[in-house]
């Protein structure tokens, strides 16, 4: 109780320093507005965790579990069960929260009590899950040769990027003549962002396409240290990729 009494004593000195800089940054430059951007929603994100107030994250619809099981896979990243990560919602970063990510639905969840709420997907920029960061991609010119718009694990991210996209759908099996069966089935997605451009990573050869400036250079890398692209594709690109971003200037 002390804690928030003081804090809500610096709140008025907080937000006048929010707001006093953004009369002088009205006239700087656009680097500057983006300084004003990130101190307007720390200022935010402060307020939220120092009040225990999350009530902004939980506005989102209502979610209903699968009236069924599944016989082989899971509709959830790396598993069924929610643990705790991280989200930027609406300008404001979350911590500790209770969540899943669904891979059919390309949806977050969160636990609310006993209640399950489908986070509004438009007011997600990322979030962290399983050590794995995602982030929200829209779909468009400068991003044609992605498989769609949603959220991607950033699997890299220097000069160049590497990103990922599992997309899972519901398939039905009736053969047995018993029950019907219902199971997961997955397709990975690998993409290369060069200079703003994302390459489709399907295979070896389109892979060396994209550092082909530095192939001979790669390809002993990748002898030298046992990575194989068929074998352990994700490991390999990942590690490839960060040993040719070392290369370029």
């Amino acid at each position: 109780m002390k804690f928030k009494k003081r804090f809500t004593g610096c709140l008025p000195v907080l937000w006048l320093f929010i707001f006093s800089a953004q009369s002088v940054l009205g006239q700087q430059t656009d680097s500057l507005n983006s300084f004003y951007q990130q101190a307007l929603h720390q200022a935010s994100a402060v307020y939220h965790q120092a009040f225990g107030d999350q009530k902004g994250l939980y506005n989102g619809g209502s979610y209903n579990e699968y009236p069924f099981k599944f016989q082989d896979g899971d509709p959830y990243f790396n598993m069924p069960d929610v643990t705790r990560g991280t989200v930027l919602y609406d300008g404001v970063q979350y911590d500790s929260v209770l969540m899943r990510y669904n891979e059919i639905t390309d949806e977050l969840v969160v636990n609310y009590y006993a209640d399950r709420i489908q986070l509004l997907k438009p007011k997600i920029e990322n979030f962290h899950l399983f050590n794995t960061n995602f982030i929200q991609i829209t779909k468009d010119s400068s991003s044609k040769n992605l498989v769609g718009s949603g959220f991607y694990q950033l699997l890299y991210n220097g000069k160049i990027s590497l990103l990922k996209k599992e997309i899972k759908s519901i398939q039905q099996n009736t053969s047995t003549g018993v029950d019907l069966q219902n199971f997961v089935d997955e397709k990975d997605y690998y993409y290369i962002k060069r200079e703003g451009t994302y390459y489709p990573v399907k295979h070896k050869k389109s892979f060396f396409a994209v550092l082909n400036d530095k192939k001979r250079e790669v390809k002993e890398f990748m002898r030298s240290n046992g990575l194989n692209f068929k074998r352990d594709r994700e490991r390999t690109i990942s590690k490839t990729v960060a040993y040719y971003d070392s290369l370029i200037k």
